[in-house]
């Protein structure tokens, strides 16, 4: 065997070698996501579309500020030393005040202190997770509201409001609060694999943990109720 017939060989035994790596590493990488996917208790969805972030003005003697959106024709109050976030998805804006710093595109179902406005709504199926009669009431006519609760604890972490009028029917109004210790199971067998749930028998979908600042509660309603869509 000729020396270039045998750095043939040693190259191909590299690639081959290389090449398994890569592929093992990133099959086990998926196979991690994937997990994460189907248990995470933080739900940020990561979307690749552009953010315009506004932070809080450190100017401002007001604890309250009000933010009008001409676009899509809405006002709302916001505490000042929030942020804003304003999701230029072009199938799904949004526009989110939110409490805790961050630079994560933040989802329906991320874990985080916040309000968030959706025009078109969000494009995936929205969380009904211990479902109660709200007990906010907002200026604007909805269709349709409803509160989630934590299944230990029974306390409202979160509000869904979808609007009777202003944008299309898929449009809605959600606010919710961080979650310590988040889990989502099935009311009665209460695990974080969901294929367990056998909703045809009464179970129900459940999420547990504790709420990280309930008094922030009182600071959403207030948004809530100052909600207006513009004429």
């Amino acid at each position: 065997m000729n020396k270039s017939i045998k750095i043939a060989i040693i190259c191909l035994v590299i690639a081959v070698f290389l090449g398994g790596y890569f592929y093992t590493k990133n099959t086990q990488d998926v196979e991690v996501d994937n997990q994460v996917n189907t248990t995470s208790t933080q739900g940020v969805f990561h979307v690749d579309v552009p953010l315009n972030i506004i932070p809080p003005d450190p100017n401002t003697t007001s604890t309250w500020k009000k933010y009008t959106n001409d676009k899509y024709r809405f006002e709302i109050e916001y505490p000042s030393n929030w942020y804003i976030q304003e999701s230029e998805d072009p199938g799904y804006p949004s526009i989110t005040f939110y409490k805790e710093a961050t630079s994560t595109a933040l989802g329906h179902r991320s874990n985080q202190t916040l309000v968030t406005i959706y025009p078109f709504g969000y494009g995936a199926e929205s969380m009904e997770v211990g479902k109660v009669t709200s007990d906010i009431l907002l200026s604007e006519k909805v269709k349709h509201q409803y509160d989630m609760t934590l299944f230990n604890t029974n306390e409202r972490f979160a509000t869904l409001a979808f609007l009777d009028e202003g944008w299309n029917d898929s449009g809605f109004i959600m606010s919710r609060l961080k979650v310590l210790d988040l889990h989502f199971g099935c009311k009665l067998v209460i695990n974080t694999n969901q294929n367990d749930c056998d909703f045809e028998n009464g179970d129900v979908f459940a999420a547990t943990g504790k709420i990280e600042t309930p008094a922030v509660r009182d600071i959403q309603t207030r948004m809530l109720t100052s909600f207006r869509l513009l004429k």
